[in-house]
């Protein structure tokens, strides 16, 4: 038995195909359905869950042909043989008479449980169909009509994309989320284009959606905290959400805390001088450069213990204050840089399961916490400037914040200080070393030596970015990739690729070169803090503070390498150097003397 039921749509072919073809949304217009799952794409399985009386009517069609915007077609899949029941369905669409669609259903049911089906329920099915049809209609119509808002496809999932989602492939997916997230990301990006989803093997995080083009990196970043929220990013994070005080252990606390600190600490950098900032810093640098071991032969300096060490204490200095930072104690520098060293996402896994609490960062990070909160129940606290500025600020209540989570803001300042400015800050040294040009061009003062030093320091936190950024999203988000709108679902993790936007060739010729002087020359800020409410308040400062530091080392020492710089590992960011890089350290003269 057939009907051939054609339906006249007050929309365009456009709106009408993609009501139908959006299996996701059918439970929101359709009267019977109750669940649909799948794509419309040939080859794929939909699962299809009808409502029947008091129950549900379960089946599942393959689809067979598709020719996108016109039509596709597909068949039932189950038992076969001779009580077998098959359907066949084909939905067509074609423009109508002033802008509107027509819409026929070739409705095609055979076998012999189908035959006794259609003597019984054979008026119902087809009232059935003409009223799911009349139900799209209405769909679309309101749609044009803007009276109702479109229900955009998903992103494609590498499950739905012909991959098949075995143990195997997901413990491999798994595993490359831990040890080489670019690799993948670079991989699915060239097989699948600018949007796909990860589906997280076994549900451990939510599920990844990447949106690779350089617009989606602004927008993306811009949704407002309450869409896009940060707080259930960095809950994966152990050292700042599960090992340091805090009086309220849900991401929405977390999230307010990081908005809060992020006013309190751009209020710290920007309340110096950019004068007094950069003879703070030389003072600093040149005390810790006078305790390099200064030889013509000989062993030399550890770089990789000296810089950072140098790097972590000026930073600390300059947003903590020099008081406060001297009040953690001579283990403090010690403890973070334990804490900074394990900032990984393969040790991240680790330290979230059951033995996180036997890692050294895991130990580090208590002790420099229960120091944190003995300084802040201090009843003489606000004397530091900083501890001072987090009591002045207010919870959206108004009352002020525990001295827990006070605690917490300090922890915050110091990772801040500290994480990202000790490895791109030594890192930007090894390349400057390696570039012996480029360190001519600043060996001495000169009116471009500020920018060509910058550039140096953004020229290696460009090539090897924090890899990809992403926001927790709270609401349906709209993108749009290649003309083609989608909606990526609530509680996905929305991911945008600065790895891959920064090594664009098309925007930096010769991305993997080593050019400071490109941005001199013209070329783009990359895209390295990111933007909106949980961009990085710093940006300017960070520059500053490690092109100064840059100066400062140079104009004190010469330095030559003795040991080969190990090659860079980035994963989620720029890891610390592997292992130790020793230089020769001679004094400069200074002019005059």
């Amino acid at each position: 038995m057939g009907i051939d039921a054609g339906v006249e749509v007050d929309a365009p072919p456009e709106t009408v195909w993609q009501v139908l073809t959006d299996l996701r949304s059918y439970p929101a217009w359709h009267p019977t359905l109750r669940e649909a799952r799948g794509e419309i794409r040939p080859g794929s399985t939909v699962h299809l869950a009808h409502q029947w009386g008091t129950g549900t009517w379960k089946a599942r069609r393959r689809v067979v042909a598709v020719d996108p915007g016109v039509s596709w077609r597909w068949v039932s899949v189950g038992v076969r043989g001779r009580l077998a029941s098959r359907v066949a369905q084909t939905v067509r669409l074609a423009p109508g008479e002033g802008g509107g669609t027509t819409v026929w259903i070739d409705d095609e049911r055979a076998g012999p449980v189908r035959r006794l089906a259609d003597r019984v329920f054979g008026d119902l099915l087809d009232v059935r169909t003409a009223l799911a049809v009349r139900a799209a209609a209405r769909r679309a119509e309101a749609i044009a009509r803007g009276e109702a808002e479109p229900v955009w496809p998903p992103p494609p999932s590498l499950a739905g994309l012909g991959r098949r989602m075995d143990t195997a492939t997901s413990l491999d997916i798994l595993s490359r989320l831990m040890f080489d997230p670019i690799g993948l990301v670079d991989q699915l990006k060239a097989e699948h284009g600018d949007l796909f989803t990860i589906p997280v093997p076994f549900g451990i995080t939510p599920p990844f959606t990447f949106l690779t083009t350089r617009e989606g990196y602004t927008s993306v970043l811009r949704l407002s905290p309450e869409v896009g929220r940060n707080g259930p990013v960095i809950d994966r994070v152990p050292a700042l959400a599960k090992w340091t005080p805090r009086s309220d252990p849900s991401d929405a606390h977390l999230q307010a805390l990081l908005l809060a600190g992020r006013q309190v600490i751009g209020g710290m950098v920007r309340g110096r001088p950019e004068e007094e900032l950069e003879a703070a810093i030389r003072a600093d640098v040149a005390r810790h450069v006078a305790g390099w071991p200064a030889q013509a032969g000989g062993v030399g300096v550890d770089l990789t213990t000296a810089m950072v060490a140098m790097i972590h204490d000026v930073s600390a200095r300059l947003l903590l204050g020099p008081a406060l930072w001297e009040a953690l104690g001579p283990d403090a520098p010690g403890q973070v840089r334990t804490i900074v060293n394990a900032v990984d996402a393969a040790r991240a896994a680790t330290a979230l399961s059951p033995v996180g609490t036997l890692l050294p960062e895991h130990r580090a990070t208590r002790a420099l916490g229960a120091t944190l909160l003995r300084l802040a129940r201090d009843p003489a606290s606000s004397r530091f400037p900083f501890v001072a500025a987090v009591r002045e600020a207010r919870r959206e209540d108004g009352t002020p914040w525990p001295d827990e989570d006070v605690a917490w803001m300090m922890f915050f300042a110091i990772w801040n200080a500290t994480l990202y400015t000790g490895t791109y800050g030594t890192w930007a040294l090894f390349d400057l070393l390696d570039a012996p040009e480029a360190l001519d061009e600043v060996r001495d003062p000169s009116p471009e030596r500020g920018d060509l030093l910058t550039g140096g320091v953004v020229e290696t936190m460009r090539r090897n970015p924090i890899s990809w950024q992403l926001r927790y999203l709270a609401s349906p988000v709209d993108v749009e990739v290649a003309g083609q709108r989608h909606r990526v679902p609530a509680g996905h993790f929305l991911s945008v690729y600065s790895h891959g936007l920064n090594r664009d060739g098309a925007v930096y010729p010769e991305p993997l070169a080593y050019r400071p002087r490109r941005y001199l020359e013209g070329a783009p800020a990359p895209l390295l803090f990111g933007t909106g409410p949980f961009s990085c308040v710093a940006q300017r400062w960070v520059k500053h503070l490690l092109a100064t530091i840059l100066a400062g080392v140079i104009d004190e020492v010469e330095l030559t390498l003795v040991d080969p710089v190990p090659a860079k590992i980035s994963r989620v960011h720029l890891l610390y150097p592997s292992h130790p890089v020793r230089a020769k350290v001679v004094p400069r003269a200074r002019p005059g003397a």
